[in-house]
Protein backbone atom coordinates (compact mmCIF):
# COMPACT_ATOMS: atom_id res chain seq x y z
CA UNK A 1 0.00 0.00 0.00
CA UNK A 2 1.34 3.43 -0.91
CA UNK A 3 0.18 6.46 1.07
CA UNK A 4 0.69 9.98 -0.29
CA UNK A 5 1.52 12.42 2.51
CA UNK A 6 1.68 15.79 0.80
CA UNK A 7 3.16 17.54 3.87
CA UNK A 8 0.27 16.77 6.23
CA UNK A 9 0.20 16.70 10.03
CA UNK A 10 -0.49 13.72 12.34
CA UNK A 11 -4.30 13.84 12.58
CA UNK A 12 -4.71 14.27 8.83
CA UNK A 13 -1.98 11.63 8.23
CA UNK A 14 -3.97 9.05 10.21
CA UNK A 15 -7.05 9.88 8.18
CA UNK A 16 -5.21 9.50 4.86
CA UNK A 17 -3.59 6.22 5.97
CA UNK A 18 -6.95 4.87 7.16
CA UNK A 19 -8.69 5.76 3.90
CA UNK A 20 -5.91 4.22 1.81
CA UNK A 21 -6.02 1.09 4.00
CA UNK A 22 -9.81 0.80 3.55
CA UNK A 23 -9.32 0.86 -0.20
CA UNK A 24 -6.49 -1.70 -0.04
CA UNK A 25 -8.52 -4.00 2.23
CA UNK A 26 -11.72 -3.82 0.18
CA UNK A 27 -13.24 -7.33 0.08
CA UNK A 28 -10.41 -8.68 2.26
CA UNK A 29 -10.58 -10.03 5.78
CA UNK A 30 -8.96 -8.14 8.63
CA UNK A 31 -5.82 -9.81 10.01
CA UNK A 32 -6.53 -11.70 13.22
CA UNK A 33 -3.06 -13.25 13.49
CA UNK A 34 0.47 -11.99 14.07
CA UNK A 35 1.77 -9.70 11.32
CA UNK A 36 5.04 -8.26 10.11
CA UNK A 37 5.01 -4.55 9.23
CA UNK A 38 7.50 -2.72 7.04
CA UNK A 39 7.08 1.01 6.48
CA UNK A 40 9.32 3.25 4.40
CA UNK A 41 8.61 6.94 4.92
CA UNK A 42 9.55 9.43 2.18
CA UNK A 43 10.01 12.95 3.52
CA UNK A 44 10.63 16.15 1.56
CA UNK A 45 14.10 17.59 1.49
CA UNK A 46 14.30 21.19 2.69
CA UNK A 47 14.97 23.79 0.00
CA UNK A 48 18.30 24.65 1.64
CA UNK A 49 19.61 21.20 0.60
CA UNK A 50 19.59 22.43 -3.00
CA UNK A 51 21.64 25.00 -4.85
CA UNK A 52 20.29 28.31 -6.11
CA UNK A 53 19.68 29.80 -9.52
CA UNK A 54 20.66 27.46 -12.35
CA UNK A 55 21.68 24.88 -9.70
CA UNK A 56 18.31 24.89 -7.94
CA UNK A 57 17.71 21.28 -9.01
CA UNK A 58 21.14 20.12 -7.81
CA UNK A 59 21.69 18.70 -4.32
CA UNK A 60 24.45 20.46 -2.38
CA UNK A 61 27.45 18.34 -1.38
CA UNK A 62 26.78 19.37 2.23
CA UNK A 63 23.20 18.03 2.13
CA UNK A 64 22.79 15.07 4.50
CA UNK A 65 22.08 11.66 3.04
CA UNK A 66 19.83 10.53 5.89
CA UNK A 67 16.75 12.14 7.42
CA UNK A 68 17.85 12.71 11.03
CA UNK A 69 15.40 15.48 11.94
CA UNK A 70 11.88 15.49 13.39
CA UNK A 71 9.63 13.61 13.09
CA UNK A 72 11.40 10.59 14.48
CA UNK A 73 10.79 7.15 13.02
CA UNK A 74 9.00 5.74 16.06
CA UNK A 75 6.42 8.56 16.13
CA UNK A 76 5.78 8.14 12.41
CA UNK A 77 5.38 4.39 12.87
CA UNK A 78 3.11 4.73 15.90
CA UNK A 79 0.68 7.07 14.14
CA UNK A 80 0.61 4.77 11.12
CA UNK A 81 -0.06 1.67 13.26
CA UNK A 82 -2.88 3.49 15.04
CA UNK A 83 -4.44 4.45 11.71
CA UNK A 84 -4.43 0.82 10.55
CA UNK A 85 -6.15 -0.53 13.68
CA UNK A 86 -9.64 -1.98 13.06
CA UNK A 87 -9.04 -1.68 9.30
CA UNK A 88 -6.07 -3.97 8.63
CA UNK A 89 -5.76 -5.69 12.02
CA UNK A 90 -7.85 -5.88 15.16
CA UNK A 91 -5.15 -4.41 17.41
CA UNK A 92 -1.63 -3.12 16.73
CA UNK A 93 -0.40 -5.56 19.40
CA UNK A 94 -0.62 -8.12 16.56
CA UNK A 95 2.47 -6.49 15.01
CA UNK A 96 5.24 -8.82 16.15
CA UNK A 97 7.91 -7.67 13.72
CA UNK A 98 8.45 -4.18 12.36
CA UNK A 99 10.90 -2.37 10.16
CA UNK A 100 10.79 1.38 9.73
CA UNK A 101 12.92 3.54 7.44
CA UNK A 102 13.02 7.27 6.71
CA UNK A 103 14.26 8.65 3.43
CA UNK A 104 14.56 12.07 1.90
CA UNK A 105 12.82 12.44 -1.43
CA UNK A 106 12.71 15.08 -4.10
CA UNK A 107 9.46 13.54 -5.36
CA UNK A 108 6.19 12.62 -3.72
CA UNK A 109 6.12 12.36 0.05
CA UNK A 110 4.35 9.56 1.87
CA UNK A 111 4.89 5.97 2.88
CA UNK A 112 5.18 2.53 1.38
CA UNK A 113 3.52 0.06 3.75
CA UNK A 114 3.90 -3.71 3.55
CA UNK A 115 2.03 -6.06 5.88
CA UNK A 116 2.39 -9.82 5.82
CA UNK A 117 1.05 -12.62 7.95
CA UNK A 118 3.63 -14.29 10.20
Amino acid sequence: MIVDAGGIKTKKWRSVVAETAREAMYNKDIFLCAVSLTVSFYLARPKNHYGTGSNSWKLKESAPEHHTKQPDATKLLRSTEDALTKIVWEDDAQVVEQTVKKYYTAGATGALIKIIEC
